[in-house]
């Protein structure tokens, strides 16, 4: 699409469903009858739109996650229900770019 439009971005989908859902309420939604079923057809749709972009984040933000290495300890001890030990927690934790929560720094 950027080789067809020049300065084109990419819009985040958490921006599409918001301004797709003002869009459906400012056309179909009839004030002058709150409880219509037209109304509450019009919620069903809106609200699983909603569930369906948090699942979208969730996922998008569990693969950034595992590509990171963040929780590659986490999914191998809850497997073999083991609990992680202090320098493998000091290790994620290090890896995750957090300062001064290591063992000993304080």
């Amino acid at each position: 699409m950027s080789d067809i439009l020049f300065h084109y971005y990419r819009v985040n989908p958490t921006t599409w469903f918001y301004l797709s859902s003002l869009l459906a309420i400012a056309l179909f939604f009839k004030f002058s009858r709150v409880l219509s079923v037209r109304n509450l057809d019009l919620a069903a749709l809106l609200l699983q739109g909603f569930a369906q972009c948090a699942q979208f984040l969730q996922r998008v933000g569990a693969q950034a996650a595992d590509e990171m290495g963040q929780t590659a300890g986490v999914h191998r001890h809850a497997q073999t229900g083991a609990r992680p030990g202090r320098q493998e927690v000091a290790r994620g934790v290090a890896s995750a770019g957090v300062e001064g929560l290591t063992p000993g720094a304080g």
